[in-house]
């Protein structure tokens, strides 16, 4: 964005203000791992849960704009972060809680199931991995370079 005379960060992403907005025209939205966005003194981090917020924020005020409503600052909502580390292990940390191991990669497990909106792809991907998992054969997911095109 430094092409255009907008202002960014040491990694070149662009500085918003509080609704999203580069700080020169308010009516360019810049969100996700573009945009930095300060959070009481820090910047919210460029993770794909802050840009889903992000952008369903910017729906919403491109709409009630449209409707004559004012903007609301947008407020990000941590709901904590989690990590896969291996085979049954995981990391959870939301707020104080910090669930560690084979607990925090079950949790993993059902939340991921719970955000995928069809139930046939629930079931498919649960069917995946009681596969992966009791027969330990991974091999959709090998990439091995052989009979790759050459340009």
């Amino acid at each position: 964005m430094q092409s255009v005379g907008t202002e960014t960060d040491n990694s070149g992403r662009t500085v918003v203000d509080a609704y999203c907005s580069v700080k020169e025209h308010s009516e360019v939205f810049v969100i996700g791992d573009a945009a930095v966005l300060m959070n009481s003194g820090q910047p919210l981090p460029a993770t794909a849960p802050v840009a889903i917020q992000q952008g369903n924020y910017v729906s919403s005020v491109i709409i009630g704009e449209i409707a004559g409503n004012a903007r609301k600052p947008f407020k990000y909502k941590d709901k904590g972060t989690i990590a896969i580390l291996g085979t049954y292990k995981a990391v959870l940390q939301r707020g104080r809680l910090q669930v560690l191991g084979y607990p925090a990669w079950t949790i993993w497990m059902f939340l991921h199931i719970a955000v995928i909106t069809e139930f046939r792809n629930r079931y498919a991907v649960l069917a995946q991995w009681l596969w992966y998992y009791t027969t330990r054969r991974h091999g959709v997911r090998l990439i091995t370079g052989v009979g790759r095109n050459k340009l």
